[in-house]
């Protein structure tokens, strides 16, 4: 599903009115597909923060191929959002451990 999000043509119009609208959307979908893994096996950030961040660049590096943009900030956010999944994840597993 976040690969046929990210990779949808934008439909045209205005822009939204939020600036940075698009950098939370990258961010919430990768935390997404960070913490169900992080939230059961809390130490995978280790392999599983670069295999996303390669996953997010290769979707940003193919993204013109779709009619939409590649952004580096993009990527980042999909970096931040998986950054963001490993303390959550590690309070889950914490969580339901006790």
């Amino acid at each position: 599903m976040v690969t046929v999000a990210l990779l949808a043509p934008v439909p045209p119009g205005p822009p939204p009115l939020v600036a940075g609208l698009d950098k939370i959307v990258h961010a919430s979908l990768f935390f997404a597909i960070a913490l169900p893994i992080l939230s059961v096996r809390p130490h995978a950030w280790v392999w599983l923060l670069p295999a996303l961040a390669a996953f997010g660049g290769a979707i940003e590096l193919i993204q013109p191929y779709f009619g939409r943009g590649r952004e580096f900030w993009d990527f980042i956010a999909n970096i931040v959002g998986v950054v963001l999944a490993i303390p959550a994840g590690r309070a889950i597993f914490r969580l339901r451990s006790k």
